[in-house]
């Protein structure tokens, strides 16, 4: 029996030798396969959308935002920078003494300043003469606008607005604080003069307002009709200034300012989320979320088109509209985790907005009786009689589209808006103008009191509950 030779064993590639290996890294293979096509998609749909937006001619990034910078002479970077230097006097044992500027408590509405805190606020202002003056002749050269120094896209904008928005806050309580100063001293002309000027300030953000910046502009605002009811109650207004506030204070309520805010805080929201969903795929596989960022960006997109259609929405129903978007947000997707961190103070910020449109609005139907007031000599028994001659129309309220609430006390009239609690339960407006703001308690409607002429400039008494109202134009809606 012949020897037959043994033949080699046949060689196997190495998928036939390793099977278990070669389907796991298969299945791993069309994973990533799966995941690049996700990833691209998810983005490409994201970035047609960035382009729908910007074929509207609204800002999608940085540059655009600088290009809605208004041209023209610009004096607002002189007056900030003076402002600015009068932010940095040393106050040392002044500053519990000092209202606005300094930390010293606001009296109730009415009440005569103690004759030191008046010393106090004629010292400050004394030390900052000169660029007072400069200041104010500034504002009277020519408008401007804040100029938000935007970086490129991937600069930090919130610590840039933060830097800009300091000097900002400067020039609002400096105004405001000499306004207070002329009231305390009986001079209704120079208070009434300050207050119109005031318009200056507010007008200040311009169209490339983030939410940081309207915050802090919401901020001023409120103080800015504080003093206009405190100025009312303590040295009076001249009729033609009463004219020109209302006129002022009409200005404010823009519901464009709001729209124009969310497009620029559109910007920043993209801007952040800029280095991951332009990615291709490195940095999304990295934090094991492909794709899933531009989801996100796109739920975040689709809260501020829903806001915009809600303030360019003509008509009643504002709140209906705010309070159904922030419904939504409660069920968002689960991707949703930068929208939600991102929609929630704007959420806060639109329910701020509601209740700004509707003490402005109450302020209107204030400082038109007032006028009718001086006219007449009594305040109107409804706002009714305030049509035509003292206003166009009666305010409606934001929260649920009736009339601005109205009602004649025995210290003075009451007008408000029910912002505070969605709701006008006692019909009495409780807005806590009578009591000092130590007190601690917060109002559940907001509002304006203007007092009888012989109560105005008191001394100041113990806090005295807000009266129930004696006649009221609103009954429980």
């Amino acid at each position: 029996m012949t020897d037959q030779p043994i033949a080699p064993p046949k060689r196997r590639n190495w998928f036939a030798r390793h099977p278990k290996t070669s389907i796991f890294l298969a299945f791993i293979l069309l994973i990533a396969i799966g995941l690049f096509a996700f990833d691209t998609i998810a983005k490409r749909r994201l970035a047609a959308r960035i382009d729908a937006i910007r074929a509207k001619g609204e800002p999608t990034c940085v540059d655009d935002l600088k290009k809605l910078k208004r041209p023209g002479p610009n004096s607002l970077p002189e007056v900030l920078a003076l402002a600015e230097k009068t932010a940095k006097v040393p106050l040392g044992d002044k500053t519990d003494k000092l209202h606005i500027v300094g930390t010293a408590m606001r009296q109730k509405t009415g009440c005569r300043m103690p004759q030191d805190e008046i010393d106090t606020m004629r010292w400050f202002l004394d030390q900052v003469k000169s660029e007072r003056t400069a200041m104010h002749e500034a504002m009277h050269r020519s408008r401007g606008t804040l100029d938000i120094p935007w970086g490129t896209s991937r600069d930090n904008m919130r610590i840039q607005v933060l830097d800009a928005m300091s000097a900002y806050r400067a020039l609002m309580k400096l105004h405001l604080l000499e306004a207070l100063y002329a009231t305390e001293i009986s001079n209704a002309k120079e208070a009434g003069d300050l207050l119109i000027d005031y318009r200056y300030v507010l007008e200040a953000p311009g169209d490339d307002a983030t939410l940081l910046v309207m915050l802090i502009q919401f901020a001023g605002q409120s103080m800015y009709l504080d003093q206009i009811e405190r100025t009312i109650n303590r040295s009076g207004l001249l009729p033609s200034d009463l004219m020109s506030l209302q006129t002022v204070v009409a200005s404010l309520d823009n519901m464009q300012a709001f729209s124009k805010m969310l497009c620029a805080e559109r910007v920043y929201f993209l801007d952040n989320l800029d280095p991951f969903y332009r990615d291709t795929i490195g940095v999304s596989l990295f934090i094991g979320a492909p794709g899933i960022l531009a989801l996100d960006a796109g739920v975040g997109l689709d809260s501020y088109a829903k806001y915009a259609e809600a303030c360019d929405t003509k008509g009643p129903g504002l709140a209906r509209r705010f309070r159904s978007i922030q419904a939504g947000h409660a069920n968002l997707p689960w991707y949703s985790v930068i929208s939600k961190m991102v929609l929630a103070p704007l959420d806060g910020a639109a329910n701020l907005w509601l209740r700004k449109i509707g003490t402005q609005r109450a302020m209107l139907v204030a400082l038109a009786a007032e006028r009718y007031r001086l006219d007449n000599n009594r305040w109107p028994t409804t706002p009714n009689e305030l049509v035509p001659k003292y206003l166009a129309a009666i305010p409606l309220d934001p929260i649920d589209d009736q009339p601005i609430r109205y009602a004649i006390i025995p210290e003075g009239i009451k007008v408000w808006t029910i912002s505070g609690d969605d709701a006008d339960q006692d019909n009495g407006g409780d807005i806590r103008r009578l009591e000092p703001s130590e007190t601690g308690k917060r109002p559940t409607d907001f509002g304006w009191l203007l007092l009888n002429p012989d109560l105005r400039g008191r001394e100041c008494s113990p806090p005295t509950p807000t009266t129930a109202p004696t006649t009221t134009t609103q009954r429980k809606p």
